[in-house]
C-alpha cells in the first residue's frame, strides 16, 4: 500500500485536531439544546499568492449527518514584531445548527503569536453567539501562563503553570511542518487546547 507523502501526513493529523475541537463544540452545544453529533469535515490547502510570501492557508467545510453546518478558514504567516521574527496564526470557523427548529448561528476565533521554534507567546479566542461574545486573552508570563476571561470589570483572571516546551493551539501543524514525520515515527508534544484552556499531552504515530 502506497505510503501518504509527509504534507499529505500533516493535513490529515490537523484535520483529525481540528474534528476533535468541532466534536467537543457540537458537545457543547448539544448540552445547550442544540442537535448533535460527530462532526466530518473537507479541507483545502492552498500555496501563498503572489506577493504574500510565508502564508499559509487552509479552507475547510464542516458536515453533520451529510449536511453542511459551517465553514473554516486558517491562515498562518510569519511577521516582523519589533525587530523579532515571529509566527501569527488566525483561524475562524462558522456552524449552524438547529435550536427547537430555528437556526443557531456560532463563531469561533482563534489567534496566536508564537516562536518560530514553536514557543507560545500569546493567544486570543473569541465565542460569539446570540449575545454577547466570550473574549478570553491568554500570555506567557514567566513560568505562568496568565488567561483572562471576559472584559474588565468583570473578568475573571486565571494562572496556570507554564514550560518553555508547551506549544500553542496549532502546535500539532507545526510540530509536523517543522519536521515531517517518516513512517513509523512516533513523538509526544504538550499543547494548549482551545476553548477549555488545558495543557494536554499529545502523542503522534506516522
Amino acid at each position: 500500500m502506497e505510503q501518504p507523502s509527509p504534507e499529505e501526513s500533516i493535513d490529515a493529523l490537523g484535520r483529525c485536531r481540528r474534528r476533535l475541537w468541532l466534536a467537543a463544540f457540537v458537545a457543547a452545544l448539544a448540552l445547550a439544546g442544540c442537535r448533535a453529533g460527530d462532526p466530518t469535515q473537507t479541507s483545502k490547502s492552498t500555496a501563498s499568492p503572489a506577493g504574500t510570501d510565508n502564508v499559509h492557508n487552509v479552507w475547510e467545510a464542516y458536515y453533520l449527518k451529510g449536511a453542511k453546518i459551517g465553514y473554516g478558514h486558517t491562515t498562518t504567516r510569519s511577521i516582523d514584531h519589533a525587530g523579532e521574527p515571529l509566527i501569527e496564526t488566525q483561524s475562524f470557523h462558522r456552524l449552524q445548527l438547529e435550536r427547537f427548529s430555528q437556526s443557531f448561528e456560532q463563531e469561533l476565533t482563534f489567534s496566536t503569536l508564537e516562536t518560530p521554534a514553536g514557543g507560545l507567546l500569546e493567544f486570543r479566542t473569541e465565542v460569539s453567539a446570540a449575545g454577547t461574545p466570550v473574549v478570553t486573552t491568554g500570555r506567557v508570563e514567566g513560568d505562568q501562563l496568565l488567561i483572562e476571561i471576559g472584559a474588565p470589570p468583570a473578568q475573571q483572571p486565571l494562572r496556570v503553570a507554564w514550560t518553555p516546551e508547551v506549544r500553542g493551539f496549532f502546535g500539532v501543524e507545526r510540530s509536523l511542518a517543522d519536521r515531517p514525520p517518516k513512517p513509523g515515527e512516533s513523538r509526544s508534544l504538550r499543547m494548549l487546547m482551545p476553548l477549555v484552556n488545558q495543557v494536554a499531552d499529545v502523542e503522534l504515530k506516522a
